[in-house]
């Protein structure tokens, strides 16, 4: 008796399943490039969409101002730190030339005085102009600057302060 054998032979496969493969791996790598680029640009208009917000929220705070009943009588309004929106605005000033080390705020006050390190002054003094094109930032200036040598070379450690005007 010849034994059962139920191993299948093994296929071999056509230049055309080959070519067909092929085929599929360009056609994925294409559409995982275009998606990179459609990503990137989202995230560029995300950015701008949130600049131009900022633009218009003076306005928009200015005519809910007028709009806004004020607090009942014996009870003073309280008026808290528009922790969100100082954040978001450094957060949107800052960007790859720039690194921040520490943040001091005085809420009572409206000020924050920011400890940052940039690879150049002129870095530094970009970012203290970004920060003060927001509509939420009355001053912000240079308080002092060293530079210092890093294993990645010169960087300038700087002190900034920010005063803001929330209103």
């Amino acid at each position: 008796m010849d034994p059962m054998n139920f191993v299948a032979p093994a296929r071999r496969f056509s230049p055309v399943s080959w070519l067909l493969l092929a085929v599929g791996v360009a056609a994925g790598a294409i559409l995982a490039d275009r998606y990179l680029a459609a990503e990137e640009t989202r995230a560029g208009l995300a950015f701008e969409a949130e600049r131009l917000e900022r633009q218009l929220r003076p306005a928009a705070v200015a005519a809910g101002a007028a709009v806004q009943k004020s607090a009942p009588a014996g009870r003073p309004a309280q008026q808290t730190f528009p922790w969100d929106d100082v954040l978001r605005e450094i957060e949107l000033a800052t960007d790859r030339r720039v690194a921040l080390l520490a943040l001091d705020t005085e809420a009572a006050a409206g000020r924050t005085r920011l400890e940052a390190e940039a690879r150049s002054i002129e870095d530094a003094l970009d970012f203290a102009e970004r920060l003060r094109a927001s509509p939420l930032v009355d001053r912000s200036f240079l308080l002092a600057h060293e530079i210092r040598e890093s294993p990645a070379g010169p960087v300038t450690g700087f002190s900034l302060q920010v005063e803001w005007n929330p209103a």
